[in-house]
């Protein structure tokens, strides 16, 4: 079992969602499918296993974070991407060796065509190097 930072300032950045949206993006942050570069698998049913919502619940709360930005879902791969995730769970901008590998090895195990990863890369493809 990995574990996830949950940062008091979690509450200021959840601000303004509603109860459901609130539980979702803490579920992101730090449930059990969650990895600590923001970009992971992410179906509804676990959503729902996890937070006690109907997937249908679940469906409509990772749609509306998704159109309110708050996150990059793609539907079809099932993948999504928390921005400035990374940060929060490492505690820095700055990505070490150890960091970059885990992130690249992570990376090799999802699909390559995707919004989610697009985005990903786009926040952070630079600083990967890649």
């Amino acid at each position: 079992m990995t574990y996830r930072v949950v940062r008091d300032d979690v509450w200021t950045n959840i601000r303004g969602l509603n109860p459901r949206e609130k539980l979702v993006a803490i579920y992101l942050e730090a449930g059990p499918h969650s990895h600590f570069s923001g970009l992971f698998p992410c179906a509804p049913i676990d959503i729902s296993r996890g937070t006690g919502l109907s997937e249908r619940e679940s469906r409509a709360t990772i749609k509306a974070l998704n159109e309110s930005g708050r996150v990059v879902y793609d539907p079809s791969r099932l993948l999504v991407f928390v921005p400035g995730m990374i940060e929060r769970q490492l505690g820095t901008a700055h990505f070490n060796a150890k960091h970059q590998s885990g992130i690249r090895a992570h990376l090799e195990r999802l699909p390559k065509e995707s919004r989610a990863v697009e985005a990903f890369f786009r926040d952070y493809g630079e600083r990967l190097g890649c």
